[in-house]
């Protein structure tokens, strides 16, 4: 009797270990799909907060090409003015050939430079100040700016 009583209890036991280690099992299962679901969520957001930055440089950069054209729109006409009203400020002609020949990095902005007489302010000022290195090299920049891939720049 008192081993049919041990025995009794040894299964009891038994099934009680294994109804708990199913159970951690369960809950080690459950532990694993929450990191997982946790894991893509964070994922996902991540790739949302990617693509949303994404969109926003875009913008920002569509923004910023738009101010720049509307800057060189009006910063052209004034460049070229104040060499002209200013041919002896070595200041003015360094910085202006600078300026012009930053500004003169692609096609539309060099045919507008040579439109509006941009390129003899240039070589008025390397004339004026032949012995200026910085102007040589600011004049030199621009004119070769303006002249890049147009075949239809040519002084007159």
């Amino acid at each position: 009797m008192i081993q049919e009583f041990n025995n009794e209890i040894e299964k009891r036991k038994n099934e009680f270990y294994s109804k708990i280690d199913q159970e951690n099992k369960n809950i080690q299962n459950e532990i694993e799909n929450q990191k997982f679901k946790t894991k893509e969520k964070i994922l996902q957001s991540s790739r949302k907060t990617k693509n949303f930055l994404q969109e926003l440089s875009n913008k920002i950069q569509q923004q910023n090409q738009r101010k720049t054209k509307e800057l060189i729109e009006i910063d052209i006409p004034f460049i070229i003015k104040a060499m002209n009203n200013f041919p002896k400020n070595k200041n003015i002609q360094f910085k202006g050939c600078g300026a012009l020949g930053n500004i003169a990095v692609n096609k539309e902005n060099q045919i507008k430079i040579r439109n509006l007489n941009g390129i003899e302010p240039i070589i008025k000022s390397m004339n004026n100040f032949q012995n200026n290195q910085d102007i040589q090299k600011n004049g030199c920049g621009a004119l070769g700016n303006i002249a890049a891939n147009n075949k239809k720049i040519k002084l007159k």
